[in-house]
Order: structure tokens, then C-alpha cells, then sequence
């Protein structure tokens, strides 16, 4: 863990404080909350032979995930010189990463090609000062939009339960033109969006110079000292769930939040490096749509017969519900037995990120012939 004498001086009474408001060791409690889940688990079960067999698929493909550049949508403008503006987008990206499928069509490449452009067009549009006063018409102005809203879409409060198209928080789709100037009310969980990116500039004003980087710098290079960092100075990202009575973490959009910036700038290991991490094989997947997805259509997850006829008819399931824990929960599971799978095979070493980029992409590549993903209103993801 990181000590006082590894973190430059102005962050040693915040990390002290730490120690009273956050997890020591966040990932393990990830770890061992879903194992718990899993284990008394009444509604999601894991196949270990589907499972075996899905991991030799991809190590037989040799897939390997695309880069943060190659997709198309990521602000990098100055990170191959390890300038802040790279991070300040990804802290903002990952404030708002969470609930598109309210809205057919919307997927997270539109929220991260909007925010790059937003960038390209004023540098200082995420400054601290701006984040902590954004107003609603600002951050739906940030999102392109694939196309004009019906009229059935524009409810901020309660969304669709019909059909519609399986989408995720994270999306590899063709592009499509945006639309021009569209509804605020057309994105999802408006209000709350803004909240979470006023919550961030509140705090990196308060906290850290107004400066994401000033945040990572405070981390030591430790993936899991910046995910304990934003689990205790940000309350949106502190993704916590009961399950029986018992407490379960998953900290979905902290730790995808560490991994973005460490593929933004090159997944580097090597600090004195400002954005390189030495333990990035601590993190775990990201519990969210469309990895389950997969999971489910490959036969790894098994869904109770109550849960998969909920599931495949679209119906919203309570956030914290026993059946969206268990969902996440059996994901995230089932993602750390695939490594222990790969690694038996002889394949080498695989962190459980990249695992996670390899069966988000596996799912939109077959996104189409996939069982409906579950649907949940949720800030987490």
C-alpha cells in the first residue's frame, strides 16, 4: 500500500484521512464479496465447462484487444507527452459511463466521441471550475446522439421495457452521424449525470489542484490506491451493493476508470512515469451489460428460468436486486476463473482488464445473435 513518504507532500493529510473513509484493499474485497454472492447464489450459476471452453477460444485466436487510439472515440491529444488533458477526459468520460440502454441506439462511443470533441473545440471546457457549475444543457450538448429521439424516448425517469436494440455501457458499432443540438431530455439519468460531473469538479477543486492528474499523482502508481481514492473522495463511485445482508463491492466505473487512463497512455508499468501503474493485474473485470451477455450466450452464466424469461423479456430489474447482484457478481467470478484457465493453458499471463476489453468485443462482435442483456438503472454502470 502506498505510505505518506511515497505521495508528495500536499496529499499526506488527504491520504491519512483515507484510511478512516475508504477500504484498505478495495479489489480483494471485490474479489471476495462476489465469491461470497456466488457461492449462495440462488437466481445465477457458473458452468465451468462452457467457461473452459470460451477461454481456449479466445487463446486459440490469439485476439488481441483494441488500443485506446485504434478505436476512434478517445481524446489522446497530448498523451504521448503525458499532458493532463488526456486524464481530465477520462475522469469526466467515466463520471458519466453509465446507463445508455434507456435510450435505443445511444452507446458509450457516443458519450466518448462528444467529450473528445468537446475538448478539440475548447481546451478549457473541463476545467475544474467549469465541471463544478456544468449545466444539464452542457452535458447533453456533450453527447452525440445517433439520431433525432421519438417522442416515446424522452423520459429522463422512467425508461422503455419493450424491445429494443442490446445495448451497453460501452459499444463498438459503426459510427453514426450525430444529431444536431439534440434533446437534453433524450439522455438518460439527465439530472443525475450532471450531479456526478459537478461532484468531480467539487472535488478536484477542493482536493487536488483541480487537476485529474493531480489525483493519479496522489496514488503512487498503484491501480488500487487510485481506485481507494475515488472510492473515498467521490461518492458516485462508490458501487456497493447487499446481497443477503451482506455488504458486496464491485467498483465498476473506479477501476475502468484507472484502466482507460493507463491505456490512454500507453499501458505503461514503469513509473516515474506519471500514468503508469505496478500492480494493474490486482484490478478486476468491469460488472456491467454486455460482458454477462456474452457470458450468457456462451453458456458460462446460467440464468434461474424466472431470471431468463425477465431477462430475454427486457424487464427492468431493481438496482441491488439479488438477481442484478448475482449477474454481476457470477461475471466477475467467472472472468478471475477464465484467467486461472489461461494460465493452465500455457498462454502466459492475462490481466483480468484485458480479459474483460476481450469479451466486451467478442459480445459486440455477435451482439446481434445474443440473448437481450439485463437491464438495470444504476449510476454504477
Amino acid at each position: 500500500m502506498t505510505t505518506e513518504d511515497d505521495v508528495p507532500a500536499p496529499f499526506t493529510v488527504k491520504l491519512s484521512a483515507l484510511r478512516i473513509r475508504a477500504l484498505d484493499a478495495p479489489l480483494t474485497s471485490v474479489r471476495a464479496s462476489t465469491a461470497r454472492v456466488v457461492r449462495r447464489a440462488q437466481h445465477v450459476h457458473i458452468d465451468s465447462a462452457a467457461l473452459a471452453a470460451l477461454t481456449r477460444s479466445l487463446t486459440t485466436r490469439q485476439t488481441q484487444p483494441l488500443a485506446w487510439q485504434e478505436l476512434g472515440w478517445h481524446y489522446h491529444a497530448d498523451a504521448e507527452t503525458a499532458g493532463p488533458l488526456t486524464c481530465q477526459y477520462a475522469l469526466v468520460l467515466d463520471a458519466l459511463n453509465f446507463c445508455f440502454w434507456p435510450t435505443p441506439g445511444l452507446e458509450y462511443e457516443h458519450l466518448a466521441r462528444g467529450l473528445r470533441r468537446a475538448l478539440e473545440r475548447d481546451p478549457t471546457a473541463f476545467n475544474a471550475q467549469a465541471l463544478a457549475s456544468v449545466s444539464p444543457a452542457t452535458v447533453a450538448g456533450w453527447v452525440d446522439c445517433p439520431s433525432p429521439p421519438s417522442p416515446s424516448h424522452l423520459s429522463t425517469s422512467t425508461p422503455p421495457t419493450g424491445p429494443g436494440p442490446a445495448t451497453g455501457a460501452r459499444g463498438t458499432s459503426p459510427p453514426s452521424s450525430p444529431a444536431s443540438s439534440p434533446p437534453s431530455s433524450f439522455l438518460p439519468c439527465l439530472s443525475e449525470r450532471v450531479r456526478k460531473v459537478r461532484e468531480v469538479g467539487h472535488v478536484l477543486l477542493q482536493h487536488f489542484n483541480g487537476q485529474a492528474a493531480d489525483l493519479v499523482r496522489a496514488s503512487g502508481f498503484s491501480a488500487v490506491e487510485l481506485v481507494r481514492l475515488l472510492s473515498a473522495f467521490f461518492p458516485s463511485f462508490r458501487d456497493e451493493a447487499l446481497h443477503q445482508g451482506e455488504q458486496v463491492y464491485f467498483y465498476k466505473r473506479a477501476q475502468i476508470l484507472v484502466a482507460d487512463i493507463w491505456a490512454a497512455y500507453g499501458c505503461r508499468t514503469d513509473p516515474p512515469f506519471p500514468y503508469a501503474f505496478r500492480d494493474m493485474g490486482e484490478l478486476t473485470m468491469f460488472a456491467d451489460y454486455r460482458v454477462p451477455q456474452i457470458l450468457r450466450g456462451r453458456g458460462v452464466l446460467r440464468y434461474a428460468p424466472g431470471l431468463a424469461e425477465r431477462v430475454d423479456g427486457r424487464e427492468e430489474l431493481p438496482a441491488g436486486s439479488e438477481e442484478e447482484v448475482e449477474i454481476r457478481a457470477a461475471t466477475v467470478q467467472a472472468v478471475e476463473s477464465m484467467r486461472e484457465v489461461w494460465r493452465a493453458g500455457g498462454k502466459g499471463e492475462i490481466l483480468s482488464v484485458e480479459l474483460d476489453w476481450l469479451l466486451w468485443q467478442e459480445g459486440e462482435r455477435y451482439r446481434d445473435s445474443l440473448p437481450p442483456h439485463h437491464r438495470t438503472l444504476s449510476i454504477f454502470y
